[in-house]
């Protein structure tokens, strides 16, 4: 494992979010790089800070001001709009159904053939891509398709 994969997921190793392969590879890339593992151990610190500390509060007038704010808008909010209004707007609305789902009729066969010719090489490409991406995202919350293209970089390694 490289220095930029640890980068990538140390995020989610400290909240122990990792499969447990690539979390043995993330640890045994740690037992031999000084940085990563300087890296890991700032995230476990401010993890644990974070939950240490309280969530501010909010003061007491604000809430009050809050609230009065909503009372304010909320006439404005109760318009009332007329039968033509919202006659047009269904009616605009079913226009749009209605072309979208000849779109989708017309083109996703097309497309579907596309889809089924490209097979398996497509979706690695999309997952290449993705973890790609996400990867330069290391503290965001990055979901499954990361650790799906670690494994199929493990898998491929060996």
């Amino acid at each position: 494992m490289r220095c930029e994969q640890v980068e990538a997921l140390s995020s989610d190793y400290v909240d122990g979010r990792l499969a447990a392969r690539p979390r043995r590879a993330l640890e045994a890339h740690l037992h031999g790089c000084a940085a990563c593992r300087a890296l890991v151990e700032d995230f476990q610190q401010i993890k644990g800070l974070l939950a240490r500390s309280a969530p501010p509060a909010a003061e007491p007038e604000f809430w009050d001001r809050a609230l009065a704010r909503a009372r304010e808008a909320a006439p404005a909010a109760r318009q009332r709009l007329s039968l033509r209004t919202l006659l047009q707007w269904q009616r605009g609305a079913a226009w749009a159904t209605a072309a979208a789902s000849l779109a989708v009729g017309v083109l996703f066969p097309v497309r579907f053939q596309e889809w089924q010719r490209a097979g398996a090489k497509n979706t690695q490409h999309v997952i290449g891509w993705h973890a790609g991406y996400c990867s330069r995202q290391p503290l965001a919350d990055q979901g499954q398709m990361q650790v799906l293209a670690m494994h199929a970089h493990l898998s491929a390694e060996e």
